[in-house]
C-alpha cells in the first residue's frame, strides 16, 4: 500500500469509530462522486428524479480531486465527510472506485449502489486492474445487459446476483424520439453529406 493510502487509512481509522455512532437515516440518500465537482449525467439525471419527492433527505459528495498539496488535503476532508454520511444514509450512490467504502465497512442498513460511469466494458476496470486497495464492501452494482455480470462481479467483489441489469439511466434518452430528432437534425445542420446516407 502507497504512503498515501496508509496516511489516510490512519486517518480515517481515527474517525471511524464516531461515524458509527451516527444513526441511519431511513430517507437519506447520498451521492458520491470523486471525479465531478458538481452533478453529472446519471447522478444529475437521478437526483433530480429523486428531488422531486420531498420525502428523501439528499446529500452530496461531489469532489473533483487535483493532485496537488491542496488538493490531497482537500481530499482529506472529502473522504472524511463521505465516512460521516456514508454511516448515516439507507442508500449510497457511487459512480467511481471508492477508497472509504471499500476501506472502512458500513451499517447493515446502509446500502452502497455503484453505479459505474462506463456504459460496457472496453477496459479492465476495479479489481481487474493493480490497485492500492481492494475494492469492497459494495452491495449492488448496475449494468447495461447480462454479458457484463460476470464482468462487473468480478471488478468490484459482488456475487453476480448483485448485478441488477437495468441500463445506465443516461442513455434512456436514445429511445426517446424527441431527443433521437434533434440529434439527428443538429448533426444534418453540422454534416449536411449525411443528407445523401438517409
Amino acid at each position: 500500500m502507497k504512503l498515501k493510502s496508509i496516511i489516510l487509512t490512519t486517518i480515517l481509522g481515527l474517525f471511524y469509530p464516531f461515524s458509527l455512532l451516527f444513526k441511519v437515516q431511513r430517507n437519506r440518500i447520498t451521492f458520491i462522486s470523486l471525479e465531478h465537482a458538481n452533478l453529472s449525467k446519471d447522478f444529475k439525471l437521478l437526483y433530480e428524479h429523486l428531488q422531486r419527492n420531498s420525502e428523501y433527505d439528499l446529500k452530496t459528495v461531489l469532489f473533483k480531486f487535483e493532485p496537488t498539496l491542496w488538493g490531497n488535503i482537500k481530499y482529506g476532508f472529502a473522504c472524511i465527510r463521505q465516512l460521516f454520511l456514508i454511516q448515516s444514509s439507507h442508500l449510497v450512490i457511487i459512480d467511481y472506485n471508492n477508497f472509504v467504502v471499500s476501506r472502512f465497512p458500513h451499517k447493515k442498513q446502509v446500502k452502497v449502489l455503484q453505479l459505474w460511469h462506463a456504459t460496457g466494458a472496453m477496459k479492465q476496470f476495479g479489481n481487474d486492474v493493480s490497485r492500492d486497495y481492494v475494492i469492497h464492501n459494495y452491495d449492488y452494482v448496475i449494468a447495461n445487459s447480462e454479458f457484463f455480470k460476470p464482468i462487473y462481479a468480478r471488478a468490484f467483489n459482488l456475487p453476480e446476483e448483485n448485478v441488477m441489469v437495468t441500463g445506465i439511466p443516461n442513455n434512456d434518452k436514445i429511445f426517446h424520439s424527441t431527443f433521437v430528432e434533434k440529434t439527428k437534425n443538429r448533426l444534418l445542420k453540422k454534416y449536411p453529406i449525411l443528407k445523401r446516407r438517409l
